[in-house]
């Protein structure tokens, strides 16, 4: 967990997080040490309070390119010095060298479907280091039905070598931000749709192009998108019906669910969709491309819609905007679907898949 620089790697560091929180859950036998850098290591403080985590402080570097070469480099020797018996990496690469027993996380293969949307020292990394993790690891872990496949078809990975561990809902809501407090801070309008996440593969043109349609029948919405502004959206161009916050607090960002009309995901790729998952877990209906693991996380909750085209897309945000009915059958409907994924769920079949690791090992 080296790679989390909290608030900036997005669902990456919910992962880790809400499956930290699910093994806690479970109170298994294991024993866990927990290696973070020195930005996340303070921020993981509530570890210290169970006997069977142990909180580490690496002197890794930040920036993603030095970090990797730090983790090829030093894990070996890491591992050695606190006993580790199995290394389990959580952000689709592992270290090679380590001689103990391997398990990394890939969630998704962006680098293959969707190339030019990632920065390009990124998508070399992935590209050439994921399919040498997945080989030198002993199991490989993931989080959809549709990325199993993916990895199985496209990285040859046989399929005893792979474990499905769905996630959980994102962020655990236990307490929202007053409404009208955070309305006002963002100068929220009255009726939004709300998008969450700001990469290039989300495909924030296509639902902006929708809202502009929308607009052009004379509906006053707007598109409220929370996330970090990446390069690629920098030069999007609006005429106020777009508002961009940033970073959200997980308290504001419930409120922000709840109020809106929908949660607009326009993706061409995701591994599984944790803002779905968000969305559901508060009663908000999702409007969602057929693509990746959308299907299956989206279940009874949402609409899906063909990625890409816009006047689909807005022709479905309409639909939703004039019939109350609708919204409150796929309000109800979600959050029974949702009841089906959480951390606890993915902690047990983490925790089975690292049993299984290791009998194989023969270290239990």
């Amino acid at each position: 967990m080296v790679y989390i620089r909290p608030g900036k790697v997005g669902g990456g560091e919910t992962y880790a997080r809400g499956l930290l929180s699910g093994l806690q859950q479970l109170n298994a036998s294991f024993e866990y040490f927990v290696f973070l850098n020195p930005t996340a290591w303070p921020t993981f403080a509530e570890l210290d309070s169970f006997p069977n985590f142990h909180r580490i402080e690496c002197s890794s570097p930040l920036h993603p390119v030095s970090r990797h070469l730090w983790e090829q480099l030093r894990f070996r020797g890491i591992c050695k010095k606190y006993g580790i018996d199995l290394l389990h990496s959580l952000g689709n690469v592992s270290p090679v060298l380590p001689s103990t027993a391997k398990m990394v996380t890939i969630h998704d293969l962006l680098w293959k479907h969707s190339p030019e949307h990632m920065p390009t020292l990124q998508r070399l990394l992935y590209s050439f280091m994921s399919p040498i993790s997945a080989r030198v690891c002993d199991g490989v872990f993931t989080v959809s039905d549709h990325s199993f496949e993916d990895l199985r078809e496209k990285l040859r990975i046989p399929a005893e070598k792979l474990f499905i561990t769905v996630e959980g809902p994102g962020q655990e809501f236990t307490a929202s931000a007053d409404w009208d407090r955070v309305k006002m801070k963002h100068n929220i309008p009255d009726q939004y749709f709300l998008s969450v996440g700001t990469d290039k593969h989300k495909r924030l043109d296509v639902t902006l192009d929708a809202i502009k349609l929308l607009r052009g029948r004379q509906l006053p919405v707007n598109l409220v998108v929370a996330g970090e502004r990446s390069e690629s959206s920098k030069g999007f161009s609006t005429n106020g019906e777009l508002r961009w916050l940033g970073y959200v607090p997980a308290d504001e960002l419930a409120v922000l669910y709840k109020n809106a009309t929908a949660l607009v995901c326009s993706s061409e790729m995701e591994g599984f969709g944790l803002p779905v998952l968000e969305a559901l877990s508060v009663g908000t209906p999702v409007i969602a491309t057929e693509r990746g693991s959308l299907p299956q996380v989206v279940g009874a909750g949402g609409v899906l819609v063909e990625c890409g085209n816009a006047s689909l897309l807005a022709n479905t945000m309409d639909k939703l905007l004039h019939e109350p009915q609708l919204r409150a059958e796929l309000s109800d409907r979600g959050l029974t679907h949702v009841e089906s994924f959480s951390w606890n769920v993915c902690a047990t079949a983490t925790v089975r898949g690292y049993g299984e690791i290791l009998r194989r090992r023969k270290v239990l």
